[in-house]
């Protein structure tokens, strides 16, 4: 071991001359503002400061920080912002505890981040969990169950829906699908005391290349009159590592919106990382949607290339009309070159070095940053020419069979539904580890879930069921690790709720 291993991962990294098409956006800083690059570049270290006189205090701006986040609030169209230095994850934990808490419902998607599932213990808030549609050819959440939805909101006509809510989309997917922002708008603003929370945590450049809804494709949960909405910078915008905004378009939530990000964040936030959000205000204000638009077109020029090599399929390329993706998301397979998606992963980055967001058997997934350039596209198109050319010389067998058990896991029919007990309460309540197969019957203390698609088999709080430990062993069985689960001698385990809980209300439809 060294001294100091991960600054030696780090160097050998940076030294590598490897080409990413992951997160953050910027690539290495190729990305950045100008202004902010020579900033770095000349004062580095020096500008790792404090709360110093003239410097304004995160926690109670007045400043030049207040200052910057009015304008990055007009510039998005919201009444209000709030600077992150603790990821979008942070944003959506204290929206969830401003808006929401032990006596109102929170409705949610099935295939929401995991943040969603920790500020549920935050609030005490109990969910009601919509279902989700999956593509059966790529294993990938398609967004809300419309129709199940649809279904169950008629039971407000006989009462049986939450008086008070909060109800939270997400918009975009984590492979880039566009939610029907149009309709959770009818849904949330036709009851007045429920709210709207967006996760756009992979769209803070959605309000901007989508304005007017250009492409067909939506500019954003703002634009539609949510409540709230969470972007993080650093995926598809220009911002480092850990920056996100917090948005909110009502003045009776500012104060405890204040105080609700205070309790999420560090009282000693990085001041780069406010500068590289300012930076991303002054970018977008100086040329900054020009490149965003850039940016776009790039990846459809990445697309178009990877496509007429041949041999590879392209996900958004197979999806309804009706449905918009972002096309700097691109997710891509090669099973019908015989070659898995972990398995190009691996050739790209040891042959090429060349490194993805994400490998899965069935898929890679590549996003178009705005650090990318041509020569970057150049160099993947060729990348993935010659792989498929040494695997049709060596004869290799594709097939565009896929793996099913995803998409067997969630059947169509689901009704939404609510655990025995809230995620707070299994949280807090005493716990023990036993043997997966010998869960049926216990409540929930974790959530459990397979990763891609991220949507969870057993949600914190839930009685679990024989069928979903038969699920949990089919999917680990073909090859997908289940998150939430831990193993010891050759035995897996899950964490559940110690003491005895009622669990009449489980299976019931809210």
């Amino acid at each position: 071991m060294t001294a100091a291993p991960l600054l030696d991962a780090m160097t050998n990294y940076a030294e590598g001359g490897r080409l990413g098409f992951h997160t953050p956006g910027h690539h290495r800083g190729k990305g950045f503002p100008a202004g902010f690059a020579r900033l770095v570049e000349k004062y580095g270290p020096a500008l790792d400061l404090t709360e110093l006189p003239g410097l304004d205090n995160l926690a109670a701006p007045a400043g030049c920080i207040e200052e910057s986040q009015r304008e990055t609030a007009r510039l998005t169209g919201a009444g209000s912002t709030y600077y992150l230095v603790n990821g979008a994850t942070a944003g959506l934990e204290a929206a969830m505890l401003a808006m929401s808490g032990p006596d109102m419902t929170t409705i949610l998607p099935a295939h929401c981040h995991t943040a969603i599932h920790r500020g549920l213990v935050l609030t005490g808030s109990m969910p009601i969990i919509l279902p989700c549609r999956m593509d059966s050819e790529w294993g990938l959440p398609l967004g809300v169950d419309i129709k199940a939805a649809e279904v169950w909101l008629k039971a407000e006509v006989s009462g049986r829906l939450p008086d008070k809510a909060l109800w939270i989309s997400v918009n975009p997917t984590y492979h880039g699908l566009m939610a029907d922002l149009a309709w959770e708008k009818n849904i949330a603003k036709a009851r007045p005391d429920w709210r709207w929370l967006a996760d756009e945590a992979h769209g803070a450049h959605l309000p901007f290349v989508n304005a007017g809804g250009a492409g067909g494709r939506a500019p954003g949960a703002l634009a539609f009159g949510a409540d709230a909405v969470v972007h993080s910078v650093h995926k598809m915008g220009t911002g480092m590592t850990q920056t996100g905004l917090l948005h909110s378009s009502r003045a009776d939530l500012a104060g405890r919106l204040r105080q609700s990000v205070n309790i999420m964040q560090s009282t000693s936030p990085s001041y780069l990382l406010m500068a590289s959000l300012d930076a991303w205000q002054a970018f977008l204000q100086n040329g900054g949607v020009s490149e965003l638009r850039r940016a776009d077109e790039l990846a459809r020029s990445l697309a178009d290339g990877i496509k007429a090599i041949g041999g590879y399929r392209l996900w958004q390329d197979e999806l309804p009309a009706s449905m918009k993706t972002d096309p700097r998301k691109i997710t891509l397979s090669s099973r019908e070159l015989g070659i898995d998606g972990i398995s190009l992963a691996e050739v790209l980055r040891h042959d090429y070095a060349i490194d993805v967001e994400l490998a899965t058997n069935e898929h890679i997934l590549l996003i178009v940053g705005l650090g990318h350039d041509e020569a970057d596209v150049c160099r993947m198109v060729k990348a993935l020419a010659s792989i498929g050319k040494a695997a049709l010389a060596k004869g290799s067998k594709g097939s565009s069979e896929r793996n099913r058990v995803i998409d067997k896991m969630y059947e169509r029919g689901q009704k939404p539904w609510s655990p025995a007990i809230s995620p707070r309460e299994a949280f807090f309540s005493p716990r023990e580890k036993v043997k997966l197969e010998a869960s049926p019957g216990r409540l929930a203390a974790v959530t459990v879930a397979p990763y891609p698609p991220g949507v969870p088999v057993i949600f914190p709080g839930m009685e679990i069921s024989k069928e979903a430990i038969e699920k949990i062993i089919s999917i680990e069985g073909s090859g997908i690790r289940c998150a939430g689960l831990t193993r010891a001698g050759g035995a897996v385990f899950v964490d559940v709720v110690g003491e005895t809980y009622s669990v009449s209300k489980q299976g019931v439809s809210p």
